[in-house]
């Protein structure tokens, strides 16, 4: 088992995860358009590859609705679907949604 301190600790793994989707706001929040359709691809990736039943994910990975907790923390799909969204970014938002709505978490 490994320690409470070592780097693939279930709380460093999950702090780790944290840290990825953290920096993935800041790009959300940059005024770079880049920066913000990356962010939403990889807030799309990320969700794709914790709910993704074949993937290699430990049982103390983020989970979907950790996830899900973190997006409405953040109010992540308010900012995606205000008025002044570029198309772009509703697009991607979109693909959010719908995974989100295939989890059954926009029923919570």
């Amino acid at each position: 088992m490994a320690a409470e301190n070592s780097y693939d600790s279930p709380k460093s793994v999950l702090h780790c995860e944290y840290l990825y989707l953290n920096v993935a706001y800041r790009y959300l929040l940059s005024p770079v358009f880049q920066a913000k359709k990356d962010a939403c691809d990889f807030l799309n990736d990320f969700f794709g590859r914790i709910t993704d039943i074949n993937s290699n994910r430990k049982i103390h990975d983020l989970n979907p609705h950790l996830f899900f907790d973190w997006l409405q923390h953040k109010k992540v799909l308010e900012y995606l679907l205000n008025d002044t969204a570029h198309i772009e970014i509703f697009k991607r938002a979109a693909d959010l949604l719908k995974m989100l709505c295939k989890n059954r978490l926009l029923n919570e």
